[in-house]
């Protein structure tokens, strides 16, 4: 059984190390982009291969390149993949505007190892729903 194929957005190099980290702890095979446009190039890339991308994980925090605009261009392209996003700060209008571009759930920072392998969980299942994929016997998960 493959693992479930995830796409880490996050220029922050340390952040992206941690989670990759607990990516791999958790058995999930990993593709990571420090850009929105390396994120999107992957994506393509990875679109009609034998392994592609099931759900994505972008940092909102980024300075160089805007997560909300890779959320904005996820839609434009026709991405319907689960989303996890995180970031420092977030407030009513960026909430709204996340739920509008179609997020599946938001970890404010800073989360514990705990509360982003619950992210996990919940995203996995989503992503193993929508694919109907056979469960991965390493995650535990069952469909219900």
């Amino acid at each position: 059984m493959k693992p479930l194929h995830v796409l880490l957005v996050d220029e922050d190099e340390q952040m992206q190390a941690t989670l990759q980290t607990i990516l791999n702890m958790e058995s999930f095979h990993i593709t990571s982009a420090a850009t929105r446009l390396k994120a999107l190039e992957q994506l393509d890339l990875k679109k009609e291969s034998e392994d592609p991308v099931d759900f994505i994980i972008i940092s909102l925090d980024m300075k160089i390149t805007s997560g909300i605009k890779l959320l904005s261009d996820l839609n434009k392209y026709g991405y319907s993949l689960p989303i996890l996003t995180y970031a420092t700060h977030a407030n009513s209008v960026t909430m709204n505007e996340l739920l509008q571009q179609g997020i599946w759930d938001f970890l404010k920072k800073p989360f514990t190892q705990a509360e982003f392998r619950e992210s996990l969980k919940n995203i996995a299942k989503e992503s193993l729903r929508r694919n109907q994929k056979k469960i991965n016997p390493l995650l535990g998960l069952e469909l219900r």
